[in-house]
């Protein structure tokens, strides 16, 4: 084995503990207070690092790191005393010892807050007044506002308003208002509002974006934008059907005990503190839910006739006229999606129907057509044709058409009160009754494929005759 000589050895030692030392601390630490909320340190370089930690106090965790020799400390509190403490730090992340520490106190806060702006009076009653202004800034904090009447303080506020009671209705009043800091500092008086004391008589705004949803199907909830007014909001009033439903202080309104499957339309107005309300929004009409299991009903379809005839329709019973009926588009269904096996109007079954472009948004109506011969449910004394249908996917359609009907006898007949079968003769009637629904069922089903066939190919035939048109 070959020795390493002696001060060979000694020299590598002393060389890798000199890689490994921390840096000096820095030295010559000092600070200056720079304003009511700011220190300023600075310090001599303590050889080459990486950075320095400056040191808050007590705090083991730095408050900022620098790379230069200085550093001014910020958002303090006004005439506070702090002890600073700087480390070096090296490329290898070692800290030096701390350094010596510097203790000074922030100067005293001697700012005051800005003049508060934009006040404003508005007459509540002829006895009291509400008094509004913008917020005032200042370097460390505001902490209130004092309100000057007639030059007298007449009060002291965390808030951006005040109520001032028990006034004479004929006397005129002088406000100005002033802000206040931690540190006891007081801004010059805002400019003066003079008032005499009288009833508010201007409404609010009306409130915006009225919607509604139904989470169930007995509940329909309200949102609304809160509008403006001179004095202040002091309810809503919800309108449900053109008559009074209730009041809130809220934007939102949840309205309870209501019926599944059913349109509500709705308006709110706002009324300010001293009682005068706005004009109520534009209608929202709300469907609740349907209850779970059972079919959404549609009530009103917008039906008319094909040749948008307003007057009741004359309608000949004896003849076998056809009579074309529009089934418009409704955002409660398509249409289109109407299951024509389950139309009825007045008792009559379609004898045809096609699809019909008419609206400018490109939505289609649906045109069906009935003989008057067919509608068994007319007498001579209706004067309207009532329409039921299905969806395909399960809604009840309801609707109605303004008729008159002409050289008929056909007379409602007089319902006479039922009398109560023997039991034997009611279990065949029923047992009839049940065989010839099953029956009646399997036919329908058959005539329902059947037209299910014919619709396609008359759609199919609708979109080649508009190919050929364009």
């Amino acid at each position: 084995m070959r020795k390493i000589p002696i001060l060979l050895l000694t020299a590598l030692l002393f060389n890798a503990s000199a890689v490994y030392a921390a840096p000096e601390a820095p030295i010559n630490v000092s600070a200056v207070p720079q304003t009511a909320t700011s220190i300023k340190l600075s310090w001599t370089a303590a050889g080459t690092v990486a950075f320095y930690e400056i040191f808050r106090n007590s705090t083991s965790t730095p408050v900022a790191t620098t790379t230069a020799t200085e550093y001014t400390d910020s958002n303090l509190a006004p005439s506070t005393l702090y002890n600073y403490f700087v480390a070096a730090v090296d490329a290898s992340s070692t800290r030096s010892d701390i350094s010596a520490f510097a203790a000074i106190s922030t100067l005293a806060d001697a700012t005051a807050p800005s003049i508060p702006a934009i006040l404003t009076a508005t007459g509540l009653s002829l006895t009291a007044i509400r008094l509004n202004w913008a917020s005032s800034t200042d370097d460390v904090a505001v902490i209130g506002y004092n309100v000057y009447r007639d030059g007298a303080l007449r009060a002291t506020t965390t808030s951006l308003s005040f109520d001032d009671t028990g006034l004479a209705s004929t006397t005129a009043y002088a406000y100005q208002v002033s802000a206040v800091d931690n540190a006891g500092n007081e801004s010059a008086k805002s400019q003066t509002a003079t008032i005499t004391p009288s009833v508010d008589q201007t409404a609010p705004g009306i409130p915006s974006s009225l919607s509604g949803n139904s989470p169930t199907s007995t509940e329909i909830l309200l949102n609304w934008q809160a509008p403006a007014d001179n004095i202040g909001i002091a309810e809503y009033r919800i309108y449900r059907n053109d008559a009074l439903r209730g009041t809130t202080t809220a934007n939102s309104y949840r309205d309870t005990g209501l019926t599944a499957s059913t349109s509500y339309s709705y308006a709110v107005s706002a009324v300010d503190l001293a009682g005068n309300e706005s004009g109520r929004t534009a209608l929202v009409s709300i469907v609740t839910l349907p209850i779970a299991g059972l079919p959404v009903v549609v009530p009103n379809v917008n039906l008319g006739y094909y040749n948008k005839q307003a007057k009741p329709k004359l309608i000949n019973l004896n003849s076998w006229e056809t009579i074309k009926v529009v089934v418009y588009s409704d955002s409660q269904f398509n249409p289109r999606n109407i299951d024509l096996r389950s139309v009825r109007l007045a008792g009559a079954k379609p004898t045809g129907w096609f699809l019909k472009d008419v609206n400018k948004d490109r939505k289609l109506d649906r045109v069906l057509t009935f003989r008057a011969r067919d509608m068994k449910d007319l007498y001579n004394t209706d004067t309207k044709a009532y329409f039921t249908a299905k969806t395909r996917d399960g809604k009840i359609l309801n609707g109605e058409l303004p008729v008159t009907v002409k050289n008929s006898k056909r007379k409602k007949p007089v319902v006479m009160p039922a009398t109560k079968p023997a039991v034997k003769i009611e279990k065949k009637v029923e047992k009839l009754k049940e065989a010839f629904n099953k029956q009646f069922e399997k036919m329908e089903k058959q005539i329902g494929k059947i037209e299910d066939k014919i619709e396609k190919k008359k759609e199919q035939m609708d979109k080649k005759i508009e190919q050929l048109k364009n």
